[in-house]
């Protein structure tokens, strides 16, 4: 038993409602004995178990600095504003504590400054921007833009108005001593619990941003929740990466040097509109290639790499040019360093010399991204971990596999650390049925998802709506979406036609509704009570194997001899089934009804691994079963 979190505890005493769960004690003290045996933990803990409190009480009771990582901003707010001030109120505590998120989220006094030209801006509403910003800058505190409830977090002039690591000017700039950017990580030096997210926490490991490798050497615990989105951004942070949105900003930031500080060297306007011209002409010579691939794709297309070795080009000869003058102005000496990075940058791209990397782009509407990423990440990660040493908790909803969690450990070097896997307390037998529809076609047919809804329209109806229907594709999702709109008298909302935000207030403003969508709602997405009581998941969501860095993990997996489908696919599948499940009980109060329309449950014998990894509630095949379920469940309401 865990004092703090029992049943006579402070907490039961202190908080309305608060429910002694013996899980949440289970996982508090194992957490309490891994800081004071300073070893490592990597722990699920199903919904429902309590898990922020679980690792918060023992940390601020530890008297210890400690880190708090989040794979989300949402989640940083919540345990800084509302979270751990509770922990502290109860067990009277009164540590530092301190938030700290990415440049990008504080404002940058020297670059508003810049930003003064009126013809930076494309639209009226983006020079009422700048002046709210502007009156705001006069009165806060921290600088931080999440303040700036008035200015869309969408809106051209957030990216004018805040720096990036390419682009601060660090001790040469003139606000250098009123920088909210560095205020703020005085703050979290000083921090006895420090929350930052995954990025920041990456950044730190892979030194990637100049003077913040300062985090972690004083600090004792690491705490990682949501810590199945961990590996894929250390593959992000441990590898390197070319954008054309680094030119645009160099570009943007030319002009603005030439308008502020610079009007007589003239060759900084030229530079400012050769480089997007370059940027497009590339573009251009990527047109018909799928979204993304990998480099070999491209290493063929003459055109597209000639122009880009002119891109490199230009920019070489433009930090020369630019060298002979670079006493000008603070800004000029930026810009001439950001100018020979993305040169040095295009070179190493476009010439790899690494086994261990994978090089693959993206491309968008107007613009792409070359990268390079570390076919394996867990000799980076356990270096990083080992020469930090301390207390490392890994956590999150969703780590395990039938139950165990050696999947998550193998990804990160995680061998020696201690591991458990905690069920949720809540009663799926009571609140949730499972639904396999009979009769349904393969899951690669092209009807598919149209006669998936078919077979699940009764039950959908009998639900009264208040559903999710969660694809793997944007096709599928179309597909149902236009088949529903003919067929039933639903309100359908549809990711794509509003923002994520806005589709959820819909969602829960109005009744007899369906919400449609693809992976950014599989979760992250927290709908409690009887607005939510069925989701549907369309496919088990293995991940396309003809993605770049997935494709070069399999066929190094399988080069060294290993299984790479039970070694890679498959477990990566389960995880991301389970986040979408997860979405459906997120209280001990809910009940609804999980529908999967993938009959590779039981065709298939990794089926039971599957299975087997969700939350254990009735399962059934039969659709009378669920309209009868769903009849009890109105009747209880009644």
């Amino acid at each position: 038993m865990y004092e703090p979190l029992a049943a006579n505890g402070p907490f039961a005493a202190k908080i309305d409602n608060f429910a002694p769960r013996e899980v949440q004690q289970q996982l508090a003290s194992e957490i309490a004995q891994c800081f004071a045996d300073r070893t490592s933990l990597v722990a699920e803990a199903g919904t429902g178990i309590g898990k922020t409190f679980a690792y918060l009480v023992p940390a601020i009771s530890s008297g210890q600095k400690c880190v708090v990582s989040t794979a989300t901003k949402n989640l940083q707010e919540q345990l800084f504003q509302r979270d751990i001030p509770q922990v502290c109120e109860v067990l009277q505590q009164n540590p530092r504590v301190a938030l700290l998120k990415g440049r990008a989220n504080y404002l940058c006094l020297y670059r508003m400054r810049q930003a003064d030209g009126r013809s930076l801006f494309s639209s009226k509403q983006s020079s009422h921007d700048y002046q709210t910003i502007v009156r705001w800058s006069n009165a806060t505190k921290h600088g931080d833009m999440a303040e700036l409830l008035s200015v869309s977090e969408e809106s051209e002039v957030r990216g004018h108005v805040t720096s990036t690591a390419d682009n601060c000017l660090a001790q040469d700039c003139p606000d250098y001593d009123d920088c909210f950017v560095l205020k703020a990580r005085a703050r979290a030096m000083q921090a006895d619990v420090l929350v930052v997210n995954h990025h920041l926490l990456c950044a730190d490991m892979a030194l990637k941003d100049d003077g913040f490798g300062e985090l972690l050497p004083e600090v004792d615990n690491i705490i990682i929740d949501e810590a199945h989105r961990l590996p894929e951004t250390l593959s992000m942070f441990f590898g390197q990466s070319f954008s054309t949105r680094q030119v645009a900003d160099l570009a943007s930031d030319m002009t603005k040097e030439y308008m502020t500080d610079s009007k007589e060297l003239t060759q900084l306007q030229d530079y400012a509109a050769e480089l997007p011209k370059s940027v497009a002409l590339c573009r251009e010579y990527l047109e018909g290639y799928d979204s993304r691939g990998s480099w070999s794709d491209i290493q063929n297309n003459r055109p597209f790499n000639k122009q880009l070795a002119t891109l490199g080009q230009q920019l070489h000869d433009m930090q020369k040019e630019l060298s002979l003058v670079s006493d000008h102005s603070r800004g000029l000496v930026s810009i001439i360093e950001r100018t020979s990075r993305l040169s040095q940058l295009i070179q190493l791209i476009m010439q790899p010399t690494d086994d261990g990397i994978v090089c693959w782009y993206e491309i968008f509407k107007s613009s792409f991204v070359l990268h390079q990423t570390p076919i394996q990440i867990q000799n980076l990660f356990q270096q990083q971990w080992q020469h930090q040493g301390g207390s490392w908790i890994f956590t999150s909803a969703t780590l395990a596999i039938a139950e165990q969690v050696a999947h998550f450990q193998r990804l990160l070097g995680l061998d020696e650390s201690r591991s458990m896997a905690l069920s949720s307390p809540f009663d799926y037998q009571k609140q949730a049925i499972m639904y396999l529809p009979k009769l349904l076609p393969d899951p690669s047919q092209a009807d598919h998802a149209v006669q998936l809804m078919q077979s699940v329209l009764p039950i959908l109806r009998a639900n009264k709506g208040r559903a999710f229907c969660l694809f793997t594709s944007y096709r599928a999702l179309h597909d149902a979406a236009e088949w529903l709109s003919v067929n039933s008298q639903f309100k359908l909302l549809v990711q794509g036609t509003m923002d994520k935000t806005a589709l959820l207030e819909q969602f829960l403003k109005h009744k007899n509704t369906v919400l449609l969508a693809t992976a950014s709602f599989w979760e992250g997405v927290d709908v409690r009570g009887a607005n939510l009581s069925c989701v549907v998941i369309d496919k088990l969501p293995f991940s396309v194997p003809s993605d770049p860095v997935l494709k070069a993990r399999i066929e190094a997996t399988n080069k060294a001899g290993g299984n790479a489908f039970m070694d890679i696919q498959l477990p990566r599948a389960v995880l991301a089934l389970k986040q979408g499940a997860g979405r459906l009980i997120r209280d001990h109060l809910d009940t609804g009804i999980l529908i999967l329309g993938d009959n590779r449950l039981v065709r298939k014998s990794y089926g039971k691994q599957f299975i087997s990894s969700l939350p254990d509630m009735k399962r059934t095949r039969d659709e009378q079963t669920v309209l009868d379920f769903i009849q009890s469940q109105q009747d209880n309401d009644a």
